[in-house]
Formats: C-alpha cells, sequence, structure tokens
C-alpha cells in the first residue's frame, strides 16, 4: 500500500518559489525606496567673528518616490538648511544628497522649491506668474498658457487668472504661487513653511486644495513646518529635528487613512491626537535637555573653575538623560505655570472638551 504522505505529496502542487530579483531590479527597487536620500550631511557656516558656525551635523534619512514627508522642528535647527541643499543652492559641508541616487550638484529642472512668501512677480498677471518657469524651459505659448489655465482652474482661480498680484487676496498668491511651483511637472517638491503667512481659514482652505492635487498626482513632497497639526495632518512621516547643532531627533508615520478629506475633522481622531501628544513630549524633552545643555555651556563659560568645568550640579550624566540637579527644574516650574506651550491634545483619551 502506498505511503499517505507520498500519496499528498504527489497531489499537492509544488509550492512556487518567489523569483529572485537580479543585480538590476534590486536596484530598481532600492532607488524606489530612496528616491531623495540625505546620508551624513553636515553644513558648516561662515561664524560672525571669525570660524565656523555648524548648522546640521550628521544628518541622514531616505524618501521613497511619491512619499509626502513633514519636516518640524525649532527655528534655527537646519530644516531650511537641509531642503537648500537638496535644491543645490549650497553643496553640503560634509556628507551626500541624492536625488533618484544621482548626487544633487546645483538646482534641477525636476525639483519644484516652494517658500513662504508668494513672490510672484508683480507687474505679471496671475496667469503669467504660473508660466513664468515654463517660459524660461521654451516651452510654446500656446503650451504654457494651457497649463497655467489648467492649474488656476483646478485650484478655483480660473475667474482671476488675468488679475495682478496686488488685486488678490494672501490665499489666492499662495495658490498662485503653488500652480507656479506645480507648472513645470516636477517629481519632486520642496516646500518650506509654504502656508505659514495665512491666517488660520485660508490655512486649512489651501492645504485642502494642495492635499487634493497632491492625492490626485502623487509627488514627491518634503515639506518642512513648525506647525505639528499641519505636519500630522498633510503627511504620510513625520521627522522631527532638533538643534543646534540640527539632528534628526525622532521620525513617526502617520497613520491615517487617505484621502483625508476635511482635515479639521481629523482633529477628533483619538489616533491623531495621540500621535500629536507623544510627538508634543519628545519635543518638549529635546527642548528641555538642549536648555540645560545651553546653561552648562554658558556656565561653564562664566563661572566655571581655572580649567573651564563646570560646576557639578551641571555635568550631563549622559545622552539623553537629565542632569540630577540642573537648571531643569526651573524649566519644569516656568512649564507648570504656563511659560512654557503644552499640547492641547494633552490627554488622548479625555473628550474634546477637556483636551
Amino acid at each position: 500500500m502506498t505511503n499517505l504522505s507520498e500519496r499528498f505529496r504527489t497531489l499537492r502542487p509544488a509550492r512556487k518559489r518567489a523569483p529572485d530579483l537580479d543585480g538590476a531590479d534590486r536596484q530598481g527597487a532600492d532607488d524606489r525606496a530612496s528616491y531623495v536620500s540625505i546620508k551624513n550631511l553636515t553644513q558648516r557656516f561662515p561664524g560672525r567673528q571669525g570660524g565656523t558656525f555648524l548648522a546640521v551635523e550628521d544628518v541622514s534619512f531616505k524618501m521613497a518616490r511619491g512619499e509626502f514627508v513633514a519636516v518640524i522642528g525649532p527655528s534655527g535647527c537646519g530644516k531650511s538648511t537641509a531642503l537648500n541643499v537638496l535644491a543645490g543652492v549650497f553643496p553640503p559641508t560634509e556628507g551626500v544628497a541624492a536625488i533618484g541616487g544621482v548626487p544633487v550638484a546645483g538646482p534641477r529642472p525636476d525639483v519644484g522649491y516652494m517658500i513662504a512668501r508668494d513672490a510672484l512677480l508683480p507687474w505679471r498677471r496671475a496667469r503669467q506668474n504660473v508660466e513664468f518657469f515654463l517660459e524660461n524651459r521654451g516651452v510654446s505659448r500656446k503650451e504654457r498658457r494651457a497649463r497655467a489655465e489648467s492649474l488656476l482652474e483646478s485650484m478655483g482661480l480660473g475667474d482671476f487668472k488675468d488679475a495682478y498680484p496686488h488685486q488678490l487676496s494672501q490665499g489666492m498668491r499662495q495658490r498662485v504661487s503653488l500652480a507656479r511651483t506645480l507648472a513645470p511637472n516636477p517629481n519632486l517638491l520642496l516646500m518650506d513653511e509654504p502656508f505659514s503667512a495665512l491666517d488660520a481659514q485660508t490655512r486649512r482652505d489651501v492645504q485642502e486644495w494642495f492635499l487634493e492635487i497632491w492625492e490626485r498626482e502623487h509627488k514627491t513632497v518634503l515639506f518642512v513646518t513648525h506647525d505639528l497639526e499641519e505636519a500630522i495632518l498633510l503627511a504620510d512621516r513625520v521627522v522631527v529635528m532638533t538643534g543646534q547643532p540640527g539632528r534628526i531627533h525622532l521620525e513617526r508615520t502617520v497613520p491615517l487613512p487617505r484621502p483625508r478629506g476635511k482635515l479639521a475633522l481629523w482633529l477628533f481622531n483619538p489616533t491623531f491626537r495621540a500621535l500629536h501628544e507623544e510627538i508634543w513630549r519628545d519635543l518638549e524633552t529635546a527642548s528641555l535637555q538642549n536648555n540645560v545643555r545651553a546653561a552648562g555651556a554658558d556656565w561653564r563659560a562664566s563661572e566655571g573653575d581655572e580649567a573651564g568645568a563646570a560646576p557639578a550640579h551641571l555635568h550631563h550624566s549622559g545622552a539623553g538623560d537629565l542632569p540630577e540637579e540642573s537648571p531643569a527644574p526651573l524649566a519644569m516650574e516656568r512649564h507648570r505655570e504656563g511659560l512654557l506651550p503644552r499640547s492641547r491634545f494633552a490627554n488622548p483619551e479625555a473628550s474634546w472638551d477637556q483636551a
């Protein structure tokens, strides 16, 4: 009699093995996973009184093609510096920045860069401002006009295409600026606080306009902001930087589904509130640690002993730890007094009225 296990072995279809990627396919997969990469970026600038100022130190991160990453952190932590290196505004002092596997050696036509100010040319109408980069690249008048009018129409500005910048509201001007950035169809969008100059309601409207376009076209976006709420609502991933010098403190994936629709509704979502509180607490801790280090450095400069050592109560016990006795109690007291900011989502479990 035939053994049952042998019979089942002959009846059961052979399990297919996943094909191995050859070198080219594996390289292609790696490129898609790291379309934008910064490796060991360190950036120094000339100091005011000689020497150098260390703006960014040993920063590394990667972005996949089509990913939306928000970078948040305090002023002076190197967020804009990283954008400028990727845009080719200046080369890195140390390290490598690459797009699509090619090191950045200067401005690139496949990269769009949008800053906080709209920087529209006042003598050009809205449509002509949107056409600006296309005109510089030799695109025909018919083609660039069609592209500009299509973008303005998609942003609700079709009736204002012939208006001059001074005839537009700030929100309209910012949408024209966004259309101008998108007109050359860049693969990568670098955005440095693009909506920070807008009032709260206009800002939310423009955010939703932009997100609607992004969810349709899935450009790769690196978005710098000071607003944690904005970072979570818009992005796939949030990178938190601290300074000085600027370093990456943490990264968090945003678990909110897409499309996100009306952004204000997510403010009531427990997942959003929990992530907001987690990142905010990490930011508070990092800020407090930086303040303690700065206080210790100031003390060493002014009150240290002959060897330049800090008093014992200001010695730092290790990376990531607060000294047992330090200026930290003063900072914590100020925090309790409300002089330091707190997340308005302080308790994710509380009701909205309590938060």
